[in-house]
């Protein structure tokens, strides 16, 4: 399967300045009294000890927020939302049908591991804290508190290096590289260092896609069957989400460009800024990022009082099967089934009216006439032209 790839930017110097060594700063989560600037959750009771699992989530202490703050408020929207059923790359699958070896040099052998990460428990109690709680400073990459967050009701700031860290994606070493320092951090609307915008995505995108790049971007248009296979294995690890499955959002788009093209970018802050993103809540969508929440409290030793044990498990990860990618168009129905080269056109438009007179006439059944509404006034006469039958029939028969 031939692929053309286009070289990177050259890499510009290290800026030294840009890291520090990976410390955790940890604070309890009612803040610290001795560095008021250090941010603050505020709980409503005491920290106590949980020795069952706790039914009603609202009821744990590790989100018992107070009233009327911003982390209460997304607690009640994500306590009725389920956790989302994440799934992975079925390597053993891609190697019967010859493309495992390809997907893996695009992905790379650090995304690799940190989609194959996916594949591990999610807890319900911790991925609703986490995301009641996360904060991302944008263009804070070097700052102590670039991302907060809590989990166990503890209350952790970090940088950027030390959240790779704590995620595993990466060592201490290599967060002190130039390849970590200098590499690309995400896409935004406004520019910022080391970072790309929407005309470098629409002007990659328009290379691999038969539809221009716009608000609505289909995988289904897109011509290649495994970039397609890649950017829905990333809608449901590192970008885990539940609407808008046929679609591909910034986030992928950057990470595929960026292997295709074999761009340099930072996956730390590219999950930092994944995490960050708005989630709605509520009963028809679902909590993301589960097993690596889950991955992260292990790694940073959150949870030295609530046990995993005693917390509700979410929804099991499972591995992409043949159904699923047939029915995205991915693969085709035969058999055995193989990759889909078909691109499906999207559904056509129908022409919206700019005039009035170019709206068609609404064309109505003509309505039969209604009867005359029964007054006293035809009660009488109907009553007297009885009377007149009758007399007429008397004389007739006389």
């Amino acid at each position: 399967m031939p692929h053309t790839r286009s070289q990177g930017p050259v890499k510009p110097p290290i800026d030294k300045s840009s890291f520090s060594t990976p410390s955790f700063q940890n604070m309890s989560g009612a803040g610290s009294s001795s560095n008021p600037r250090k941010r603050r959750i505020k709980y409503r009771g005491n920290d106590r000890r949980v020795y069952a699992r706790i039914e009603r989530l609202v009821d744990h202490p590790i989100l018992d927020f107070e009233e009327d703050t911003e982390e209460r408020g997304k607690l009640m929207k994500n306590v009725v939302t389920q956790t989302l059923e994440h799934r992975v790359i079925d390597w053993e699958w891609l190697q019967g049908m010859g493309t495992s070896e390809w997907v893996a040099e695009l992905l790379g052998p650090r995304l690799r591991m940190a989609m194959d990460a996916c594949d591990g428990p999610q807890y319900t109690e911790l991925t609703i804290e986490f995301h009641c709680t996360f904060h991302h400073k944008e263009g804070a990459f070097a700052k102590n508190n670039a991302v907060s967050f809590s989990l166990g009701r503890n209350l952790y700031e970090m940088n950027i290096a030390q959240f790779g860290v704590a995620l595993g994606f990466y060592t201490p070493e290599e967060v002190a590289t130039e390849e970590f320092v200098n590499g690309l951090r995400g896409v935004y609307n406004h520019a910022r260092p080391k970072c790309l915008g929407p005309t470098d995505l629409a002007e990659f995108w328009d290379t691999i896609s038969t539809q221009p790049f716009s608000h609505t971007n289909l995988i289904t248009s897109v011509r290649d069957p495994i970039y397609r296979y890649i950017l829905k294995a990333l809608a449901t690890t590192v970008v885990a989400r539940k609407s808008g499955e046929n679609k591909a959002n910034w986030l992928e788009i950057f990470v595929l460009m960026c292997m295709v093209e074999k761009r340099n970018w930072n996956l730390a802050s590219f999950f930092a800024w994944s995490c960050n993103r708005p989630r709605r809540g509520g009963k028809r969508v679902a909590m993301d990022l589960g097993p690596y929440i889950a991955r992260l409290a292990k790694n940073i030793r959150a949870l030295t009082k609530y046990k995993l044990e005693q917390m509700n498990e979410g929804m099991p990860t499972v591995r992409w099967d043949v159904a699923d990618l047939q029915l995205a168009g991915i693969l085709t129905h035969s058999d055995p089934p193989e990759w889909n080269f078909e691109v499906s056109a999207p559904p056509p438009r129908q022409p919206v009216p700019r005039q009035r007179r170019e709206i068609p006439v609404l064309q109505q059944p003509v309505r039969q006439p209604r009867p005359d509404p029964f007054t006293p006034e035809v009660a009488f006469d109907y009553t007297q032209q009885r009377f007149d039958q009758i007399e007429s029939r008397m004389r007739v028969d006389h």
